[in-house]
C-alpha cells in the first residue's frame, strides 16, 4: 500500500507516516509511505505549492491523506470544501484514492470538535473521499479514558499516545482491520523505538474501532 500524507505539523509530529508503517508492517502489510509538511500549512497553500504536486506525481499512490490546518475546518470551513475540491478534480482519471484525516480539537477548545468533524464529513462526502476520523477517536478516549493524555505539552500537538491513536485509526479505516498483536511496539526509525505499554495499546485500540466502526474491539 502505497500513502502520501499532505499536511502540516499535527500530521508530522511523531513521525506519523513512519507509525502507520510499522503498525501495516506488523500486520503483513507492506506499506510505503511519504510526507509532505510544513508547520502551519493550509490546503489551499499546499495545493499551489509545486512540491506538493510533485510529490503526487512522483508515484502511483493508492491514498493521499489531506490534513487541513487545525483551526480551517471550524471557522472558515468552506475553504477546506474547496481545497479538497481542487485535490480532488486534480486527481481525476487516476487509480488514487483521497482520504481526509479529520484531526482533533485543541485540548481547551472540545466545544468545537462537533464543527471539525461535521466540516470534513461533508468535504468528503461531496468528493467521495475516505474519511479517517482521528477527532472522532480522539474524543472517545477523552471520555472513556480520561487518564490518557493525548496532547503535547503546548495542548495542540500530539503526545506519542495522540499519535499512536491517529495511527490506529488510519489503519484500520485504510485497511479494515484491527491492528495485530505486538503493534503496540512501534518503530518510528532506525534509532527511535515507541513501545506503549499493553493495555493502554489496546485501549486506544478500542477507541480508534469505535471511532472506524469495526465491531470487533
Amino acid at each position: 500500500m502505497k500513502v502520501l500524507f499532505i499536511g502540516n505539523s499535527y500530521t508530522e509530529h511523531n513521525s506519523l507516516h513512519k507509525m502507520f508503517s510499522s503498525i501495516c508492517e506488523h500486520g503483513g502489510i507492506d506499506a510505503e509511505t511519504r510526507l509532505v509538511t510544513a508547520d502551519g500549512m493550509t490546503l489551499s497553500e499546499h495545493y499551489y505549492e509545486a512540491s506538493t504536486h510533485s510529490a503526487i506525481e512522483s508515484d502511483d499512490w493508492d491514498f493521499i491523506l489531506l490534513q487541513e490546518q487545525s483551526i480551517v475546518p471550524s471557522e472558515t470551513p468552506l475553504e477546506l470544501q474547496k481545497s479538497v475540491k481542487r485535490f480532488s478534480d486534480s486527481l481525476y482519471g487516476k487509480t488514487t484514492k483521497l482520504a481526509l484525516y479529520s484531526t482533533w480539537a485543541r485540548k481547551f477548545l472540545p466545544q468545537i470538535q462537533n464543527d471539525i468533524d461535521q466540516t470534513y464529513s461533508r468535504a468528503a462526502e461531496a468528493c467521495s473521499a475516505v474519511l479517517i476520523p482521528v477527532g472522532k477517536a480522539w474524543s472517545i478516549s477523552r471520555t472513556q479514558h480520561q487518564a490518557l493524555e493525548l496532547y503535547a505539552d503546548d495542548q495542540s500537538h500530539p503526545s506519542w499516545l495522540g499519535t499512536y491513536l491517529a495511527a490506529c485509526v488510519t489503519y484500520m479505516k485504510l485497511t479494515g482491520k484491527f491492528p495485530s498483536p505486538g503493534s503496540n511496539v512501534i518503530d518510528v526509525d532506525s534509532f527511535v523505538q515507541v513501545a506503549i505499554e499493553p493495555t493502554t495499546a489496546q485501549a486506544l485500540q478500542d477507541c480508534a474501532a469505535q471511532a472506524v466502526g469495526l465491531d470487533n474491539y
